[in-house]
C-alpha cells in the first residue's frame, strides 16, 4: 500500500472525504512528474495569493488557502491564527495541502482553483479540506476532492461545502467537474450524489463521478 492508498484508508467512516481521481496522481508519479513542495521555484518567488473571497455557506466558511497556511498544514503545526478541531489535519488534509504548495511553487498559485480550509461557523473550527485538484483544462474540466475529520461526519458538512464549490465552478464557466471514490465508500458516493454528481463508472477499484452541466 502506497501513502495515497494509506491516506484514503486512513479514517473511513460517515461523510467520508473522498480523494477524487487518484489515478491521475499515480499516472504523474509513473512519469516521475511529481515533485517535492520546495522544489521549482525560490522561496522568494513564492507570493501569497491576493485576496480571494470566503466562501460563506449555512454552516460553513470555505477559506481559500495561502501558501503560509498551506505550509502549516503540511508541518501539523498551527499558527496563532489557527483554529483547529481535534483530528485536524488528517492525512488527506496534509497531502491536499502538500500538493497546493507544489503547484504554488511550480507553476504559480492557482487560486481560486486550488485548495480551501472547511471551517465551521459556530465556532470557526477548520474541520476538513475541500478543492479543485488544478485549474480547469482548456475544456473547462476540472477534478474535486474532500476531507472531513472524524467528529465532523455524518451531519451532512461534507455535501454543504461540495456543492458551494460546484456552484462556484458552474458559475465561473466550468463544463464538467469530476471525482472518484472508493468503491466501499459509500458515503463518499452519497455525499458527491447529494451535491449534484452523477455515475459516470467504475473500475476494479473506484466508482467515478461527474458534474456536466452542458448536458
Amino acid at each position: 500500500m502506497d501513502d495515497l492508498d494509506a491516506a484514503r484508508k486512513a479514517a473511513p467512516g460517515e461523510d467520508d472525504g473522498a480523494h477524487l481521481v487518484s489515478y491521475e496522481k499515480h499516472e504523474r508519479r509513473e512519469r516521475g512528474e511529481e515533485r517535492g513542495a520546495c522544489e521549482g521555484r525560490e522561496e522568494d518567488d513564492c507570493d501569497e495569493h491576493g485576496d480571494f473571497d470566503d466562501f460563506v455557506t449555512e454552516r460553513l466558511v470555505l477559506h481559500p488557502l495561502t501558501l503560509a497556511e498551506a505550509r502549516r498544514v503540511v508541518s501539523g503545526k498551527p499558527g496563532p491564527d489557527d483554529h483547529w478541531a481535534p483530528g485536524y489535519p488528517a492525512p488527506m488534509d496534509v497531502e491536499g495541502a502538500a500538493d497546493f504548495v507544489n503547484a504554488c511553487l511550480i507553476k504559480g498559485d492557482p487560486q481560486p482553483f486550488g485548495a480551501y480550509e472547511i471551517r465551521r461557523r459556530s465556532d470557526g473550527l477548520a474541520i476538513g479540506g475541500l478543492g479543485f485538484n488544478r485549474p480547469p483544462d482548456e475544456e473547462g474540466t476540472t477534478t474535486i476532492g474532500y476531507a472531513l475529520v472524524p467528529s465532523a461526519r455524518g451531519r451532512g458538512y461534507a455535501t454543504e461545502a461540495l456543492r458551494a464549490l460546484l456552484a462556484f465552478a458552474r458559475a465561473r464557466g466550468l463544463s464538467c467537474v469530476k471525482g472518484d471514490a472508493d468503491l466501499a465508500n459509500l458515503a463518499s458516493q452519497r455525499v458527491m450524489r447529494a451535491a449534484g454528481m452523477r455515475w459516470s463508472g467504475e473500475d476494479e477499484r473506484v466508482r467515478y463521478y461527474e458534474t456536466d452541466w452542458e448536458e
